[in-house]
C-alpha cells in the first residue's frame, strides 16, 4: 500500500516546526537505590537515541518505555477524528490513539523528543514499570528518515531501540 504524500509532508512540516520543542537537556530517569533503611532516588540519563530530528510514519506504531516516557512523548488529540483512551494496566500506564473507523486520511501525530511520528491507524504508548529502554515498533508501509544526515529506510516493519545516554 502506498502512503499518501500528504501524510509524509505533514510529518515533515511538523518536524521542521518543532525545532525548539525538545532542545532542553534530557530528563533523568529515576532508579531506586537502597541505603540502610532509607530509599534514595538516583538519576539515570534518558536515552539520547531520539535527540536527532527525524520522522517516522507507518500504519501502526507501538511505543514502550520506562518511567519518564510520558514526559517525553506528546500525542496530539483530535477527538473529531480519533478515539483516545488512557488506561492503567498491570505493567504501567497505557495510552491509545486510534483513527475512528469512518475517517480517512487523518493521521495521528505524535512526537518523542525530536522524533516526529505519524500513524495512519493507531499509536499506542506504554510507560512500563519493567521497561529498561524505549522501544518503538512500527508496522505497515514504514518510512523513517533522519533529517540532518538524510539517512532513510522504508520497510514493512521497523524496530527502534533507545539506549541509555552517556
Amino acid at each position: 500500500m502506498q502512503r499518501s504524500q500528504s501524510m509524509i509532508v505533514a510529518a515533515c512540516a511538523l518536524a521542521f516546526a518543532s525545532t525548539g520543542a525538545c532542545t532542553a537537556a534530557p530528563k533523568a530517569k529515576e532508579a531506586s537505590v537502597q541505603r540502610g533503611a532509607k530509599e534514595v532516588v538516583a538519576a539515570r540519563p534518558w536515552p539520547t537515541s531520539f535527540a536527532q530530528r527525524s520522522v517516522l510514519t507507518a500504519r501502526e506504531i507501538h511505543i514502550v518505555g520506562p518511567k519518564g516516557l510520558i514526559e517525553h512523548l506528546v500525542i496530539l488529540q483530535d477527538l473529531e477524528h480519533h478515539d483516545h483512551k488512557v488506561t492503567t494496566v498491570s505493567d504501567g500506564l497505557r495510552i491509545e490513539e486510534r483513527v475512528k473507523p469512518e475517517i480517512v486520511d487523518e493521521p495521528i501525530r505524535a512526537q518523542l523528543d525530536n522524533l516526529v511520528i505519524a500513524a495512519e491507524v493507531c499509536i499506542t504508548a506504554l510507560e512500563s514499570v519493567s521497561a529498561d529502554h524505549v522501544v518503538i515498533e512500527a508496522s505497515g508501509d514504514v518510512y523513517w528518515r533522519v533529517l540532518e544526515s538524510g539517512a532513510e529506510r522504508r520497510a514493512e516493519t521497523l524496530r527502534l531501540v533507545g539506549e541509555d545516554g552517556p
